[in-house]
């Protein structure tokens, strides 16, 4: 046997120490590996624990756990998730205001359309249903003044008949000497 085939007992020295992947362990515990794409263009993502990190790479679970705790991996896993959906959140954002811009555009094309056909004649004018639909939605959707609904102390007929309900067990729970009348049906 050569000196170096064997092993030593013992803690190796600095030198020897097996080189252990620590940033390509700490990546998949902070940002996860993408499992598979779902139908929406969406990835789901699968972050693994500790332990099935220190299985992976041939390691104590212990060993991984400390590297962990003392380079902050939780914390910094919670910041990359809450920056992921931040992220995603701007993205939904930008495409409904692209989709709202579309709508704009047909709107802006379809009240063009309208004004040509009310000068040539081809609309009647005696209705202006459809126009004053037309500009509402285009209201609607610029967030203007018109497209908020207010509803301030309605009533409903639930409630109306609620406080029937309770007016009449009122009515029923009185007494002829609390109302103030005999039984007989008399004056007092």
């Amino acid at each position: 046997m050569s000196k170096d085939s064997v092993r030593r007992r013992g803690r190796p020295r600095r030198g020897e120490q097996p080189a252990i992947p620590w940033g390509e362990i700490e990546k998949a515990y902070i940002s996860g590996d993408i499992v598979r794409q779902l139908d929406d263009g969406s990835f789901e993502r699968n972050y693994p624990s500790i332990r099935e990190l220190a299985s992976k790479f041939g390691l104590q679970r212990s060993l991984v756990g400390y590297h962990s705790r003392r380079h902050n991996w939780p914390g910094r896993r919670a910041e990359f998730q809450k920056d992921l959906r931040t992220e995603i959140q701007q993205i939904q954002a930008k495409a409904r205001a692209l989709s709202i811009e579309e709508a704009m555009g047909i709107l802006d094309a379809y009240l063009e359309k309208f004004r040509a056909a009310v000068e040539s004649g081809h609309v009647r004018v005696d209705s202006i249903g459809d126009f004053n639909t037309a500009l509402r939605l285009k209201q609607f959707l610029l967030g203007g003044a018109d497209s908020r609904h207010e509803i301030q102390g309605g009533i409903t007929l639930e409630a109306i008949q609620a406080r029937h309900d309770r007016l009449r067990a009122q009515v029923a729970a009185m007494t002829p000497e609390l109302v103030g009348t005999t039984g007989d049906g008399g004056d007092p």
